[in-house]
């Protein structure tokens, strides 16, 4: 597997993951191959919402002490195992030293709520919980986060609004502007108004479809025009990394690419080329084609070597 370094885009340092070639083995670190770390140790845990609402988790420590831990937050419509994705980013994060946490979002996997009351100011809070279980859990000095798709953007602006409790950023394919994703690319809103039929259709079932597994009900719609992260980047003090297929048909990689000028701290893009959504092939949701598992591989280590600046 190749890499190609590219010019500087603003602050970023840019790189771009070239098409399969000859695999490649992972650095020693303290005179031993990562294959030969103790295995982490998983627990499954419950946080309590702010609202009294519970979160199904995953707590994974690996065998030693960790200064550093990290919250997993993963997309809309899916699980805190992003289709196996995030449970093997956790596994290699423990192999770097990394504790790490990922939790269903409310409405979603084993936790409690309904899909159509979450909003992006819940996520938020819902994050300030998860960040401090797992300081008091694994005593870390540093605390992390990584968000995905739906969820990159609010792990964003918790990044910008809270500076002092992040102290690296990972943005994997990241939607950053809401309102353009939910309501100027949908047909059902015309002049920033709900057509009368999805009017009707809301007001009679509490939700609209947002995609085929996540459903938006009417508070999110009305956040979306005034909770805008991609306005808030530059407040955002940590270090951040993000990570975009450039044939991602979701969530485009020039969104991305436009974001990086507008970090106030360094922040570098990497490119996967070829990767659509999920640094996977095209129609692969269970990543089991080989390049999906190499492109994903290839994430998973450069997103812990970054936080462990063995790659920065």
């Amino acid at each position: 597997m190749g890499l190609e370094r590219r010019p500087h885009l603003h602050k970023a340092a840019a790189w771009r993951l070239l098409p399969a070639g000859p695999s490649r083995t992972l650095p020693r670190r303290q005179g031993r191959p990562y294959a030969a770390v103790v295995a982490p140790t998983e627990q499954e845990i419950t946080l309590r919402t702010l609202d009294g609402l519970h979160l199904a988790g995953t707590v994974v420590t690996p065998a030693g002490p960790s200064r550093h831990a990290v919250v997993l937050v993963h997309g809309g419509g899916v699980t805190r195992e992003e289709g196996g994705f995030f449970t093997r980013l956790a596994r290699g994060l423990s192999e770097f030293g990394l504790a790490s946490l990922r939790f269903d979002l409310r409405g979603h996997g084993e936790s409690e709520g309904r899909q159509e009351e979450l909003t992006l100011a819940a996520i938020l809070n819902d994050i300030r919980v998860a960040l401090r279980h797992l300081r008091d859990v694994t005593g870390a000095q540093e605390l992390s986060l990584v968000g995905t798709s739906f969820t990159g953007g609010v792990t964003a602006y918790y990044a910008a609004k809270c500076p002092d409790e992040v102290s690296r950023l990972v943005l994997l394919n990241p939607r950053l502007d809401y309102k353009e994703r939910t309501v100027d690319s949908r047909p059902f809103w015309q002049d920033d108004h709900l057509t009368e039929e999805a009017a009707a259709q809301l007001r009679a079932q509490g939700y609209l479809f947002h995609s085929p597994t996540l459903k938006h009900g009417r508070a999110i719609y009305n956040e979306v025009f005034w909770l805008r992260p991609h306005e808030a980047l530059g407040e955002v003090a940590a270090p951040t990394l993000i990570v975009h297929g450039t044939k991602d048909t979701f969530v485009p990689v020039e969104a991305s690419r436009a974001a990086v000028s507008q970090f106030r701290a360094p922040c570098r893009l990497v490119e996967i080329d070829g990767a659509q959504h999920g640094f996977a092939v095209h129609d692969d949701p269970q990543y089991l084609d080989p390049q999906s598992q190499e492109w994903q591989a290839f994430v998973i280590r450069t997103v812990a070597g970054w936080l462990t600046n063995e790659n920065r």
